[in-house]
């Protein structure tokens, strides 16, 4: 039996730096770490998804990162009583892909040849995205 995430809390920022790294890597992003504040969050959350959420908000923190620290996006604090209320924040993945795609392409300018650059895909590619 491996007991729950919430009750090995010296594991969570250590699978945090590792899927940190491994999806860093994946998507070719410099980023050192993360931000102070994400520590606490990370051990004050519940991880009622386990290991599996901790992996799905690292990945969706990567993806939106822009900077050299990455921030757990939707990521609370958990409350008494039940329930952290971040499902409500909870987008899927190609929401999320359409989300970045947009903020990328107003950052451009615009300019769907230079949001295509930094998206590192073909403007083909952007225009398939951008019509779904």
């Amino acid at each position: 039996r491996i007991p729950p995430l919430r009750e090995r809390a010296a594991d969570v920022m250590m699978l945090a730096e590792h899927f940190l790294q491994k999806f860093a890597a994946e998507m070719n992003k410099k980023i050192r770490g993360f931000t102070p504040q994400s520590e606490q969050l990370f051990m004050e959350h519940d991880w009622p998804g386990n290991v599996r959420e901790l992996k799905n908000i690292i990945e969706r923190s990567v993806i939106y990162c822009q900077r050299d620290w990455a921030e757990p996006l939707g990521l609370k604090a958990s409350r008494p009583g039940g329930g952290d209320g971040s499902a409500e924040h909870l987008v899927s993945l190609q929401e999320m892909e359409k989300r970045h795609i947009k903020k990328v392409l107003v950052g451009a300018g615009n300019n769907k040849s230079a949001a295509a650059r930094i998206l590192n895909i073909s403007r083909t590619t952007l225009r398939d995205k951008l019509k779904n």
